[in-house]
């Protein structure tokens, strides 16, 4: 625990173990519930949780803050079950996110990363990088009616499927730039080594995708294992960076899998950057091109905690992921 930095715990109650249902702050050693006192309108629950308030002793732990909140009710004769069976640390505040980083909210830990707050300038990123995907996906189609996608053909090479294959990493490098930037990342020069930080907080090696149009076709994964050891690197965008720079002597051509790959590749920096929803929202036609048939599963401390308990109208804090 930072010094003086508040931390905050999020209960839930058995058995859906969803909510949640209290949260609790501990700040200079003084314990409150600042969630379940907010209920509108105030139930008994809301009520004894407001007047709660404790000094424990450190270090602070799940027991102890359990121990605490049923000796307060106890103490008020509350007869009641208790809102709360479990406890977990929030890695954020509630009503916090970290800036361009969609996960799920904590009510619904298994879905996949939900609608993430836009701002104006958000928006039209969002907006240009759906007209750029369109693009893409276009000339994936056109190249496909040229080269049948069957699984023996994933590896043909030739002039639009290296063109493609350049626009797409291309695509794919700087939704990863404006990340590392609008997370405070002051650096001119970025490489591939600086992209893979972001695998750990947007678990992009998590995401699967399989093509609704090629049905035929194994699953997409493009950064599976990418950033498990330092020299861990990703096969299309090898071919795509010797493209770029040396595109006539080449060794290793780009192929028709990389195609994929890399559109694809551009598809999940999306969805991790600005939710499953409001990308397929934003875009239809991604719904009869894409699905995601795997997801990353976050510890519940991690997930996105609303304002208040009717879990509706929060004003989100964006604050920088520390890269």
């Amino acid at each position: 625990m930072t010094k003086n930095k508040p931390e905050y715990f999020a209960g839930v109650k058995h058995p859906t173990g969803l909510g949640p249902t209290a949260i609790f702050k501990y700040e200079k050693g003084l314990l409150t519930e600042c969630y379940a006192a907010k209920r509108k309108p105030l139930d008994d629950i809301g009520a004894h949780a407001k007047k709660f308030s404790a000094s424990p002793t450190l270090p602070i732990s799940h027991d102890l803050i359990m121990q605490e909140w049923e000796n307060h009710f106890a103490a008020a004769n509350f007869s009641g079950r208790l809102p709360v069976d479990d406890l977990f640390r929030l890695e954020l505040p509630p009503g916090t996110v970290f800036k361009r980083m969609a996960r799920p909210f904590f009510r619904s830990p298994d879905d996949a990363p939900s609608t993430y707050p836009l701002s104006k300038k958000d928006a039209h990123d969002l907006a240009r990088a759906v007209t750029e995907l369109d693009v893409l996906l276009a000339r994936l189609d056109a190249i496909c009616r040229v080269v049948d996608p069957q699984p023996p053909n994933m590896a043909c090479t030739g002039t639009e499927i290296t063109e493609l294959v350049v626009l797409a990493a291309i695509a794919t490098e700087n939704n990863l730039r404006f990340v590392l930037k609008g997370n405070g990342l002051k650096k001119d020069h970025l490489t591939m080594k600086d992209y893979a930080t972001l695998n750990l907080p947007l678990r992009l090696s998590d995401y699967k995708v399989r093509s609704l149009r090629y049905p035929w076709l194994n699953e997409f994964s493009p950064f599976l294992n990418w950033g498990k050891t330092p020299t861990q690197k990703l096969p299309w965008f090898q071919r795509y960076n010797s493209a770029k720079h040396n595109r006539y002597k080449l060794i290793s051509q780009p192929t028709l899998q990389d195609c994929f790959d890399a559109t694809i590749a551009f598809v999940i920096t999306l969805v991790a950057q600005y939710g499953f929803a409001q990308l397929y929202e934003h875009f239809i036609p991604l719904r009869t091109t894409m699905g995601l048939s795997a997801f990353p599963k976050w510890k519940r401390g991690e997930l996105y905690v609303h304002l208040n308990e009717e879990q509706t109208h929060t004003k989100w804090s964006k604050v920088p992921y520390p890269i």
